[in-house]
């Protein structure tokens, strides 16, 4: 890029460098001077343009310095705008090598997620292969493998997501091999339980049988025999019993193996407990000087705590309760309906019967009881004690009926005095008014029978056949007091009114005993009165 130059008008009046101004010899003449000053101009004229030249000269190298300078510029500026160009070029192939580098990791997690789903499901058929050969492995014992029960866990998984996709290639082959699987490891379940249950209750059973016959009779002697071991053995067979229980709420066809495992088991502990526990009972029943009501409390409190033990012995193993474990605790309740029926035919004392049946009530059932578990929280193996105890009562009942109807025939309507008695009478009546109340010493036995029997069978029998053996009592009673009213007057002319005080008295006794019970003759619409 060029420009012009001017000579600075200031140069011209540069001064003249001395050498210019000196002289060889003075100046004489006007000619002289002329020369000089010639040459003066000429030097000046010299001088001026050398300067000029340089200046220029100067201004030029600047120029082409400028000139470089702007090319090289605008080269850089070339550069820049290669390198912007390239930049962009760049930046765009980076985006799509991005986009492009994001597809193929999405493709990428969509292929792993593919890969982890078609093994997890090949998972499943390829594990029939390791699960078969360990389910078919020679032995019972089997089952106690530290993978049995993990496998068991993965054939339910793997016959539940056959059962979820049907269209799979050979789904129902599949599904048949894992049942057959799953059906195989529940029978060694079974069969492997079975035996060891039948094993240990044999060889307890043995040892019970080894054992000194003059051990004490109590539940603590043998425990060890057979709730030591069994509990023992329940950790070792619970948690392949918990997989029965499980599998056979899924599939209907294993309950009747659970039902036979539990059968065995009951079984099993019926043969080892019932010959103990009739013997033990009939030692509790059978004691010196024990009452029938004693003997019921001693025995239905032996039963309760076997009961009890059986129950929560049972639920070591089983979680559900089987009917052939309701069957089984019926059984052993039923011993004590044995034991004490023959003893309550043969009492005759009702008194013991009306005791007996206030201890058996004890152990009825409850009123609130709804068969599984009262409002009060009766357990459920209480269910046994309770209906063997109402069938003992219904009997005691029953026997305390036809005991008191024959003590009230024979001790209160046939009650016949002795001259002894009938003149003792005679001499207490005489001796104060009708209306003074009655000493215990001073009844008459008729009476005094009726108002205790009164008094033992009320809550002994129902009711209606309280009121029923009242009414019988009241009027067999009467029927003794009219008896003896004209005994008392025969003989004494002259005192006819004993037999008459001595009715009102012991009449006004019977209303008294009757007003505590909640009763009165008038309700009880007795005749003859």
């Amino acid at each position: 890029m060029a420009a012009s130059i001017e000579p600075d008008p200031d140069h011209a009046r540069a001064p003249v460098s001395p050498s210019a101004l000196a002289v060889d010899r003075p100046i004489d003449t006007t000619e002289q001077f002329l020369d000089w000053l010639t040459k003066v101009e000429i030097a000046q004229a010299e001088d001026q343009e050398s300067k000029y030249s340089q200046c220029v000269e100067l201004l030029r190298q600047r120029q082409r310095d400028v000139t470089s300078i702007l090319e090289y510029v605008d080269s850089i500026g070339d550069t820049i705008e290669d390198m912007k160009l390239q930049h962009r070029t760049v930046e765009a192939r980076t985006q799509n090598l991005q986009t492009f580098s994001a597809r193929i990791i999405e493709e990428q997690a969509a292929l792993d997620k593919l890969a982890d789903q078609l093994g997890q499901r090949l998972g499943y058929f390829n594990d029939l292969e390791t699960i078969t050969k360990l389910m078919h492995a020679p032995g019972e014992a089997i089952c106690l493998h530290d993978n049995f029960i993990p496998y068991i866990h993965r054939l339910e998984e793997c016959i539940e997501h056959v059962e979820q996709n049907p269209h799979y290639k050979d789904a129902e082959l599949y599904l048949m091999r894992f049942q057959q699987c799953l059906t195989r490891g529940m029978t060694l379940i079974k069969m492997y339980c079975v035996s060891t249950i039948r094993t240990l209750g044999a060889d307890m059973a043995k040892k019970m049988v080894d054992t000194d016959s003059t051990a004490p009779r109590s539940l603590s002697h043998f425990s060890a025999y057979i709730y030591v071991n069994f509990r023992k053995t329940a950790t070792k067979l619970q948690p392949l019993i918990h997989e029965l229980e499980i599998s056979s709420e899924k599939h209907s066809d294993y309950q009747a193996l659970l039902s036979d495992c539990a059968s065995v088991y009951t079984a099993t502990r019926s043969q080892l407990l019932s010959v103990k526990c009739q013997a033990d009972l009939s030692h509790l029943a059978n004691q010196k000087g024990g009452s029938l009501a004693d003997a019921i409390r001693h025995t239905f409190t032996f039963m309760m705590d076997i009961c009890q033990q059986e129950y929560q012995l049972y639920h070591k193993y089983f979680e559900k309760e089987s009917h052939s474990f309701g069957i089984f605790l019926e059984s052993l309740c039923g011993h004590l309906y044995s034991q004490f029926r023959p003893t309550i035919i043969r009492e005759t004392d009702f008194i013991n019967l009306c005791d007996a049946s206030h201890s058996l009530q004890a152990y009825s059932t409850p009123v609130d009881y709804n068969g599984v578990e009262s409002v009060d929280g009766h357990p459920v193996y209480l269910r046994p004690i309770f209906s063997v105890a109402d069938k003992i009562l219904e009997e005691v009942k029953y026997r305390t009926g036809l005991r008191a109807e024959s003590f009230i025939n024979q001790h209160i309507r046939r009650y016949q005095p002795s001259e002894d008695e009938l003149r003792r009478i005679r001499e207490s009546e005489s001796q104060g008014p009708a209306d003074e109340e009655l000493v215990e010493d001073e009844l008459y036995p008729p009476v005094m029978y009726t108002c205790d029997l009164l008094g033992k069978l009320l809550g002994s029998v129902d009711m209606d056949k309280y009121t029923e053996l009242t009414k019988k009592a009241i009027a067999s009673c009467i029927v003794a007091l009219n008896t003896a009213m004209p005994k008392l007057d025969a003989g004494q002319p002259g005192h006819q009114e004993t037999g008459r005080y001595f009715y009102e008295r012991h009449m006004l006794r019977l209303e008294d005993t009757l007003t505590e019970l909640g009763l009165s003759l008038e309700e009880l619409q007795i005749s003859g009165v």
